[in-house]
């Protein structure tokens, strides 16, 4: 994800928090809440609302308008393909176990990530308030 595609889902899940407009609604169960969002298409609706949501802060700074566009690149170079050749050429680490533990990190913060907002959720006793 681009930090833009980030923003404009956050701030429609704050917008339309637990409603059926809200990308990450957790009335749709646990799965869904946590990381289902990401595999499942959004309804028309809310694909209508995040079009909607106010980008023109994001836009106007040009770190994250090259952040948008370039994305794929930052995030394959940043994520994978550095921290394999770091520990491969640096510290005489296999290539498949420098690999893999990318991968597994990947996994790991992605959950942790999504934790916070489906645990939150799930077990949190302190009711939405717009006003905060």
């Amino acid at each position: 994800f681009s930090i833009y595609t980030w923003v404009r889902t956050h701030r429609a899940h704050h917008k339309y928090v637990d409603t059926d407009l809200d990308p990450h609604n957790s009335r749709r169960g646990f799965f869904h809440c946590h990381m289902g969002w990401t595999i499942r298409r959004y309804d028309p609706e809310v694909i209508q609302k995040l079009y909607e949501v106010d980008m023109r802060d994001i836009m106007a700074d040009p770190i994250l308008a090259f952040h948008k566009q370039y994305v794929v690149l930052i995030n394959l170079i940043l994520s994978f393909i550095l921290p394999t050749l770091i520990p491969v050429y640096f510290w005489d680490e296999t290539w498949d176990r420098s690999f893999v533990s990318q991968v597994a990190r990947s996994l790991l913060l992605l959950h942790a990530t999504f934790s916070i907002n489906s645990f939150a959720h799930k077990w949190g006793a302190r009711p939405y308030n717009k006003n905060i």
